[in-house]
């Protein structure tokens, strides 16, 4: 069964101070670990002086099989990344990363009070976000012949399914995203626009946004 989840609208940015160490939240959509990789590179060279940049990611739809990461980045072992990781999982939040930027004040937190500073800066960036809805999606290919195309483009326009690629050969291979709560319904009706010109293989493993 399919559940909804959330993706930022917009990037958010928060800053605290915490017994003197000043902590920057950067919370942003990240539409695979690429892209992840870039916004942390451009956090890390507008704050080229930190002392730590602990992350989490979640590069998927929430879940059980979600593709999900986190670096304490030099902070005691379970202090910085996983609670992170937590507040995003638990706040059924994908495709999106965070960055949370420390500037050391010279006292120490320890462990405990590092993970209510990390964990508190995405809590608190959360706060500021405006979210959107989106349900678990699969990529179905789809073969048609040239003449079906328009058929198929025009029947994707209408049920506002997203085409992320098509393919050229003797036929046409056409990927497209499908509502995980009605994929079947939606495979039924795209074969019977030419029952024998289109087939329609399913990539099970293949869930994303």
């Amino acid at each position: 069964m399919s559940h909804q989840y959330f993706v930022l609208a917009a990037p958010v940015e928060v800053a605290e101070e915490v017994k003197g160490s000043k902590f920057i939240t950067v919370l942003f959509h990240a539409a695979d670990q690429q892209a992840f990789r870039n916004q942390l590179q451009l956090v890390k060279e507008q704050y080229p002086s930190a002392n730590h940049y602990c992350q989490a990611f979640v590069i998927s739809a929430p879940g059980d099989n979600a593709v999900v990461g986190f670096s304490d980045d030099g902070e005691p072992a379970g202090s910085a990344g996983r609670p992170m990781l937590n507040v995003l999982v638990g706040a059924q939040l994908g495709y999106c990363g965070v960055v949370v930027v420390r500037y050391f004040g010279g006292t120490k937190l320890g462990v405990g009070g590092l993970v209510r500073a990390y964990a508190g800066g995405v809590k608190f960036a959360l706060s500021q976000a405006s979210l959107l809805t989106r349900e678990p999606t699969e990529t179905v290919t789809l073969h048609c012949q040239y003449s079906e195309l328009g058929s198929v483009e025009h029947f994707c326009q209408k049920q506002q399914l997203l085409i992320e690629d098509k393919q050229f050969a003797e036929q046409v291979a056409v990927k497209i995203q499908l509502p995980l709560s009605c994929i079947d319904q939606l495979c039924e009706q795209l074969n019977a626009i030419h029952p024998v010109a289109i087939t329609i293989i399913r990539n099970s493993a293949n869930i994303r946004r």
